[in-house]
């Protein structure tokens, strides 16, 4: 089978990497897969951050005894204009992004009878603008829709507004499958689609898998780690109560684009010194979260680290997201 992968990858965002890893084990585990391509953010990021990683996810991926033929992988960026097949003429209109764009709507994509695979986390979320949303699952890819020839992985956030409610429900008739990663998501999908179930979160067997093989640990040391968002609802100056004076406190800005900035801000109201995961492997940053005493911050799956982890962490921002899966 040729499948086509779109999620939120190759954006440097701590989460989504072990997401993504742990979404190829599934397709290989459910599908004799022909090709797999990818739709990722940054082609030569996700470059690096794979040649960092093979040999830990090589051996994760022999433990699960799921076959994953490397060979069969294709990275795709939607800034590739060659990718396209448009007339010359318009190519030379548009950027190449939105020819891409073009190209899915019309129907003119290489990938246009691929079976699509959408999500690994949080795959309709009306609190986040478009594209991030959901929204433009049927807008580009509505021959597949209604072909059914897809399936949503993941999570499915509040359903405060009529239109999400018509777009889960339109998505969730017309998949294959639903793969729900907690009860609040399971349930939606389940009232449309009698062929969803409930699974863990894509990262957990990796976690899992790192606690099993990891080294041993001396006791924790004297540091907590604090992540900032533009979802932090808590204000800056109110973490000094939050992060013991008797911590080191390191900052971990789980999306490189987004929660970075912040560092700067926060280290002028308290002792702070950042903690650069871009620059290391998947098991050099969870052994570094492992051996800290706390985490505070607002993103999943840094907190969802210290949930499996069993060590102490504290929210800063309220969201069901959090809560359905904390």
């Amino acid at each position: 089978m040729q499948i086509y992968l779109k999620g939120y990858y190759g954006y440097q965002n701590f989460g989504d990497e072990m997401l993504l890893f742990g979404v190829i084990e599934k397709i290989f585990s459910d599908y004799q897969v022909e090709q797999l391509v990818i739709e990722v953010g940054d082609l030569e990021w996700i470059k690096q951050r794979k040649e960092r990683n093979l040999n830990f996810i090589t051996e994760y991926y022999r433990f699960r005894g799921v076959e994953v033929n490397r060979e069969k992988i294709q990275f795709f960026q939607p800034h590739q204009r060659s990718q396209t097949i448009l007339p010359q003429r318009i190519k030379a209109l548009l950027p190449a992004k939105w020819l891409t764009y073009l190209a899915l709507i019309l129907g003119k994509s290489p990938y246009r009878s691929f079976f699509k695979v959408f999500g690994g986390g949080e795959v309709i979320e009306e609190t986040r603008p478009f594209p991030h949303n959901g929204r433009n699952i049927p807008f580009l890819y509505l021959r597949s829709v209604l072909q059914r020839r897809f399936e949503l992985w993941g999570g499915f956030g509040p359903q405060t507004k009529w239109t999400t409610k018509l777009l889960s429900s339109f998505l969730f008739h017309y998949a294959k499958r639903v793969l729900a990663r907690d009860e609040h998501s399971y349930h939606l999908a389940k009232k449309a689609n009698p062929n969803s179930h409930k699974r863990a979160d894509f990262s957990k067997g990796i976690l899992d898998y790192f606690l099993e093989h990891a080294p041993a640990y001396p006791e924790s040391a004297p540091y907590g780690l604090l992540n900032y968002s533009p979802l932090t609802s808590t204000a800056p100056d109110r973490l000094k109560n939050q992060l013991a004076s008797t911590f080191k406190r390191r900052y971990f800005a789980s999306d490189a684009k987004f929660d970075a900035p912040f560092f700067h801000s926060l280290s002028k109201i308290l002792p702070l010194t950042a903690y650069d995961w871009t620059t290391k492997s998947l098991p050099e940053t969870l052994s570094f979260i492992r051996k800290s005493k706390v985490g505070i911050g607002s993103r999943l799956h840094f907190l969802y680290c210290f949930k499996v982890f069993e060590l102490p962490f504290h929210t800063l921002h309220q969201s069901q997201k959090l809560q359905h899966n904390l």
